[in-house]
């Protein structure tokens, strides 16, 4: 049989491997393909990217110059199950996350449910943009945050869980919008929490005191105005899921109307603390 067709019980894994500089375009062509997601991680070798990609049935992808393409076949697993045996609850500072099962200890247990769905702590992008949270949160508490592709809502929760008052949650895939809400509610914060499926770069949710975005870098240069716009004078703007060799296109990219407060790294990642510069007003 051959790799490009279904195997019942398994799944095709495609390995898409492009150098680092020409990663970007490559990336916007696949999420145009494939708006359901993939992943995304260092090349073995330096200065390379890979993009992962899983499928059910028949593998169709169009001719691609310049990227190694690698194909196997794995076992199509229970996602939920598989997530239980491997999570373990994540502190960082005063926050513990935890998984429903779990027996919450405090008032500041953020509970999020593993899934498909981006963001549950195990991944540095996350943890990173969880640091540069607390360091927002340890000079002053916003009033109000617009959480840019929340994935399963783990930043925005975190947030309202350390005092924030209110937010928006947003994103483009509607599986991320349906586990946000689900642990929007396990937190008991759908009161507090609004969650919409929609791109930053066609809505207009108005202008916020923090913003988060663990995105990666070419989704967030190819934003920048729109985060750039939701983010009010003063206001703090968190980034994740930049590469090393990405930081200063991604500073850059802001450099008109922000500036650098906190950059942290965890291996290959690193997170950005951004801060808006108030407004000029005329004589």
């Amino acid at each position: 049989m051959s790799d490009n067709e279904p195997t019942p019980g398994h799944l095709t894994e495609v390995c898409l491997t492009v150098p680092e500089g020409k990663s970007d375009i490559l990336l916007a062509d696949l999420l145009t393909m494939f708006p359901r997601g993939l992943q995304e991680r260092p090349g073995s070798l330096p200065g390379t990217v890979v993009y992962i990609l899983h499928f059910s049935g028949k593998v169709c992808l169009p001719d691609l110059p310049g990227v190694e393409v690698t194909r196997r076949k794995i076992p199509k697993l229970n996602w939920a199950q598989e997530a239980r045996k491997h999570f373990e609850p994540l502190e960082i500072g005063p926050l513990r996350i935890i998984a429903p099962w779990m027996d919450a200890r405090d008032s500041e247990d953020v509970v999020i449910e593993p899934g498909m769905a981006f963001g549950t702590g195990g991944h540095e992008s996350t943890r990173l943009a969880l640091r540069c949270l607390l360091d927002v949160m340890a000079q002053s508490t916003p009033t109000s945050l617009l959480d840019v592709g929340c994935g399963t809502g783990i930043l925005a929760i975190s947030a309202l869980r350390l005092g924030v008052s209110e937010g928006i949650a947003c994103d483009i895939d509607q599986s991320a919008v349906e586990a946000t809400l689900r642990n929007t509610e396990a937190n008991d914060f759908l009161s507090r929490l609004r969650v919409e499926r929609a791109d930053i770069a066609e809505a207009d949710f108005g202008s916020f005191p923090l913003v988060l975005a663990n995105l990666n870098a070419p989704i967030i240069t190819s934003r920048a105005k729109a985060l750039a716009d939701s983010t009010s004078a003063g206001g703090d703007l968190v980034l994740s899921g930049i590469y090393r060799e990405q930081v200063e296109r991604v500073v850059e990219a802001l450099s008109d109307g922000f500036d650098e407060v906190t950059r942290i790294a965890e291996g290959y990642w690193f997170g950005l603390r951004l801060r808006r510069r108030e407004e000029v007003v005329g004589d």
